[in-house]
């Protein structure tokens, strides 16, 4: 009896644990996006498989936790960490450690409880389980993100559903044609059918004439497989809009070697010639990276515009800066300001999604580290990160020729551009991104790439971004993405150009 249980437990777990695996590999590795179909079939299937509810919960859990640290793995490209002293010296590669772990747990929770759900369904509606399986996907997901915003409280954060990282659908980007599917409904509606079609798959390898439902299982993973080797549809950007992106290096050992001074210093002349550079090149919109900071936004929206116009009195491009401005004792906010000659105004947005551990501090962490005894270090970490959403919540009453704009980090929220469109006409999205604190994030850049492609195709609109130690891209409504012609190159900045 002890062996049967033990035999049978090794199974369930070894079920769930591949399960989990399938379903994240692809976020390291993104030529196995495929096996997401697959994964959720044996997720499934070990559900039916658990011994128990108990079993099938802490199954669920398993796959979730597995799922979501292939799909975070790039917290750990934070290390060494350079852009804040934090003084930990050795001890920084556990404390990411940590951080990645724990938040996969977290995130992974929600998998625990659709499994619980699942599994009494199984037992008690057999022949309506799937379907049970098909509506709880999707917001067994949704909650991960919420669960993680919990996680990450603190006087910069809040309760959302913003951290979608590990969401099935997010696979299917990879695909060009499936990826097609997203004007339904986005991230949501992907990752709807991805499972539907793993629900399928089950379905057909629980027949009773396994071979001819095995045959056809081959063949929908063949047809699956194959169409992602199949050219997209061709980008069709006709609006005639000129739009140069300003791309910087402001980061690694090299630029992080110097003292705050003299990076300040290196960042005014790079942007100085970078912006005049953009200019020359017969642009309507000029997209600059995360805080690029070419303008002072502390002066205001007027004075900061008055500033830009002594810099380029002739100019009728209309630009997109952002930089650092004090809101409080100690606080800080992080502000794009659109510059437009046409109405003589400067348009001004202020980021409302921080990033946990980047932009301020966790409660929960804060005080675990005073409880490990790294009470300093962590007042210390947390007087650096001061980040505070800024007074400047809505873009609604920006003209309809000023782009909308789409924060870093910001990507991860599947809803993020649906609102921007919502609240008025668009020409593009500028998504101004810095990834400075990363070393060659492979892992973070896939899912941003999906995230972004999906957003543009659900909402219609192009996105254009500009990056800090990233490429600056355009993800068409197409599903496509396309880096821009380099134009010019200088010392730490590069110009590219797009007609959208």
């Amino acid at each position: 009896m002890i062996r049967y249980l033990r035999d049978n437990v090794k199974l369930a777990t070894g079920l769930f644990f591949n399960a989990g695996i399938m379903l994240g590999v692809g976020f390291v590795w993104p030529v196995f996006w495929w096996l997401v179909f697959p994964g959720i079939a044996l997720f499934i299937l070990a559900i039916a498989k658990a011994e128990s509810v108990r079993a099938a919960f802490w199954g669920g859990w398993l796959v979730g936790t597995v799922k979501l640290m292939f799909s975070i793995s790039w917290f750990f490209t934070t290390y060494p960490i350079r852009w804040i002293d934090l003084a930990l010296g050795w001890f920084e590669l556990p404390v990411i450690g940590f951080y990645w772990a724990s938040a996969s747990l977290v995130i992974g929770f929600s998998f625990a409880l659709l499994a619980l759900l699942c599994k009494l369904a199984c037992q008690h509606i057999p022949k309506w389980w799937l379907f049970v399986v098909l509506a709880l996907w999707v917001p067994a997901e949704i909650l991960g993100a919420g669960l993680f915003s919990v996680l990450g409280y603190g006087t910069g954060g809040s309760l959302n559903l913003l951290f979608t990282y590990g969401m099935a659908g997010y696979h299917l980007a990879e695909n060009s044609l499936l990826l097609q599917f997203a004007r339904l409904g986005g991230a949501y509606a992907l990752s709807f059918l991805a499972v539907l079609i793993g629900v399928i798959l089950y379905f057909l390898l629980q027949q009773k004439n396994l071979a001819q439902g095995g045959q056809w299982a081959a063949i929908i993973m063949a047809v699956l497989v194959g169409s992602g080797f199949l050219a997209g549809e061709t980008s069709n950007l006709n609006q005639g809009i000129p739009v140069a992106i300003v791309d910087t290096k402001f980061g690694g050992a090299d630029f992080l070697s110097f003292s705050h001074e003299e990076r300040e210093k290196i960042r005014r002349e790079v942007m100085l010639v970078a912006s005049e550079t953009a200019l020359a090149k017969e642009t309507k919109y000029v997209v600059m990276n995360e805080n690029s900071r070419f303008t002072d936004p502390r002066l205001g929206p007027q004075r900061s515009f008055a500033q830009w116009r002594e810099f380029a009195p002739e100019t009728q491009a209309i630009v997109v800066d952002t930089g650092n401005v004090v809101t409080g004792l100690r606080e800080w906010a992080l502000r794009a300001s659109v510059y437009d000659p046409s109405t003589n105004t400067g348009w001004v947005a202020d980021k409302q999604f921080l990033v946990p551990q980047g932009e301020y501090m966790p409660y929960f962490y804060l005080t675990l580290l005073h409880l490990l005894g790294l009470g300093e270090a962590a007042d210390a970490i947390a007087a650096k990160l001061i980040y505070r959403p800024g007074p400047y919540v809505s873009q609604a009453n920006f003209p309809k020729h000023i782009p909308g704009i789409l924060f870093c980090f910001e990507e991860a929220h599947p809803l993020a551009v649906r609102r921007l469109v919502n609240e008025r006409q668009l020409p593009f999205i500028a998504n101004p991104v810095s990834h400075a604190w990363f070393n060659n994030p492979q892992s973070l850049w896939v899912q941003r790439d999906a995230m972004l492609k999906i957003q543009a195709v659900w909402n219609q609109v192009p996105i254009v971004t500009a990056g800090n130690m990233v490429t600056g891209a355009v993800y068409t409504p197409q599903g496509e993405k396309i880096i821009p012609e380099v134009v010019a190159t200088g010392d730490l900045f590069v110009v590219r150009k797009i007609t959208l």
